[in-house]
């Protein structure tokens, strides 16, 4: 007599196929600023002293690098603008 074992690989390939979306979505609501970013920047004052202030970058609405950030969230990127449109209104303006 043959006994057959069940296999669990199906439960973890829709388990992992379920968390991708909620991964993605998490990922973009933890790295987008719509508002733009503040960041230190360096400078030389005139006395070649060496200061750092911080500065708005508007056109900046990533965490971390913007390029890669914005090609992989330009979908949800669309999505927000609709949804929040007045956090993202104030960079449309400036």
């Amino acid at each position: 007599m043959r006994t057959t074992v069940e296999s669990r690989s199906p439960l973890f390939i829709v388990i992992t196929l379920l968390l991708l979306p909620v991964i993605y979505i998490g990922s973009y609501l933890a790295l987008v600023v719509p508002a733009g970013r503040t960041r230190p920047v360096q400078f030389r004052e005139a006395d070649g002293e060496l200061r750092t202030a911080l500065s708005h970058f508007p056109d900046e609405h990533y965490r971390l690098s913007e390029h890669p950030c914005h090609e992989i969230f330009w979908p949800l990127e669309q999505i927000d603008q609709q949804i929040r449109p007045e956090a993202w209104m104030r960079h449309m303006v400036e």
